[in-house]
């Protein structure tokens, strides 16, 4: 089993905004990560707004990044049977679909700092939201040993 923990965005007045920070570590390119997971039954998409603010201000210097702060993502729900519906722990009865991942990439325009994002639900019947950071790169690989100790 795998247990997720995950907010709530639904069509219901203060359910409708979700507000993070975000800690950007320098001028690095980095790729934040979205699972929506909507309600078992919807049947139509959601649309989600997302902007970024508040951070650092921009530098004027040529960059090779450009960083798209206000985004619409329309999610629609994994109803193809590849997995299970989960349930909602906490809740009576509830169940969502599969989730669906999209992405939102921070160039290396913007400057270490701290951002807010937002997510806006504008349409649909939302879902619950994990928000996370993707690093990426090489990792590190270590390698244990166990060294039996003998008489010689």
């Amino acid at each position: 089993y795998l247990k997720r923990f995950a907010k709530r965005i639904g069509p219901g007045g203060s359910d409708r905004r979700l507000n993070f920070v975000y800690d950007k570590p320098g001028r690095t390119r980095d790729v934040l990560m979205v699972h929506l997971f909507s309600p078992l039954g919807a049947g139509e998409a959601s649309t989600l707004r997302v902007r970024v603010g508040a951070g650092p201000r921009k530098v004027n210097s040529p960059f090779t990044d450009w960083s798209l702060l206000d985004r619409r993502y329309t999610v629609r729900p994994d109803r193809s049977g590849r997995a299970d519906p989960a349930p909602v722990l906490h809740t009576r009865n509830e169940w969502t679909y599969p989730g669906r991942i999209f992405f939102l990439p921070l160039g290396a325009d913007l400057s270490a700092g701290r951002y807010r994002v937002r997510f806006d639900l504008e349409s649909g019947p939302g879902g619950y939201l994990i928000f996370s950071k993707i690093t990426m790169g090489r990792y590190e690989k270590r390698d244990i040993y166990r060294e039996l100790g003998g008489r010689g």
